[in-house]
């Protein structure tokens, strides 16, 4: 079906060429993040003490980090970013993060709102944008949660649950502003015997000759859904067992994941479990 380029960054990802701007010196871009230390894992449970970085490369297998970009702040778990004219948008849950092209130069820090349809705030985690080729209008991916729970699982682990994962159109032109748009995305169940996993997180979007796809974290595992429109409802893709795409108990390739597709072939990143980036 597909061929697979496969990295070690826990990250998701936007792909872009960029022609050589100054800037960013590279044909693609990767928002990824970091925890612990050389010498310590210590803080990688916590998302608040993850820091987020920008790679760039040119051929989608070698990264390096972008020189001279601003440091982000930390607190910024499961990054990713869009590029629109000349601004990448980098997005980590509640945030956006205006860079300019030219200089890598963080000009906006700004708090992110996503009102559903009857106008109630939505709280949600692992955001992941896409630019609508018909409007231009950033259409924003992410893991709706309900606090106190822990996002992607079941409170209660001895019933069925369902986890959903939605998208929510931009307001205006800020990048800030967003409106859940009902029943897009994907709706997992998560039941007691589930035999793929016991979470779903990390959600990915990226387009594909036949429309879009969706990677979405199953623990260990990657679960692809695809749709033929950006908005409406995602399914699981039928011509992969269980709908998976990596399976994290034959490899150290695990969870995280970020999707690519150019000319025919598709790029699959996912998160080396040996790794603590």
């Amino acid at each position: 079906m597909k061929k697979h380029l496969l990295v070690i960054f826990l990250a998701v990802l936007f792909l872009t060429p960029l022609s050589a701007i100054a800037g960013f010196t590279k044909s693609y871009l990767m928002a990824f993040h970091t925890c612990g230390t050389p010498n310590s894992l210590t803080d990688c449970a916590d998302p608040s003490l993850h820091q987020t970085q920008i790679a760039e490369s040119n051929d989608g297998t070698n990264w390096t980090a972008v020189p001279g970009l601003d440091t982000f702040p930390t607190g910024t778990s499961v990054p990713d970013l869009i590029r629109r004219g000349s601004y990448i948008y980098v997005y980590t849950p509640g945030h956006m993060y205006k860079v300019k092209v030219g200089n890598g130069k963080i000009l906006v820090d700004s708090p992110v709102t996503i009102l559903d349809d009857l106008g109630n705030f939505v709280n949600m985690v692992d955001p992941s944008p896409i630019l609508d080729p018909a409007t231009n209008k950033i259409v924003l991916f992410y893991l709706v949660t309900n606090p106190p729970s822990a996002p992607g699982v079941c409170i209660d682990t001895t019933v069925p649950c369902t986890i959903h994962i939605r998208a929510a159109i931009e307001q205006g032109t800020n990048g800030t502003s967003f409106r859940e748009v009902p029943m897009s995305g994907t709706d997992i169940l998560i039941n007691p015997v589930d035999t793929v996993s016991q979470m779903a997180t990390d959600p990915d979007i990226f387009a594909d000759a036949s429309g879009y796809k969706l990677l979405v974290s199953r623990g260990t595992k990657v679960q692809m859904f695809e749709s033929p429109t950006l908005t409406g409802a995602f399914t699981q893709v039928s011509t992969l067992t269980n709908g998976l795409i990596v399976d994290g108990s034959t490899s150290s390739l695990t969870g995280v994941s970020a999707g690519y597709y150019t000319a025919g072939t598709y790029w699959i990143y996912a998160h080396d479990s040996q790794s603590n980036s």
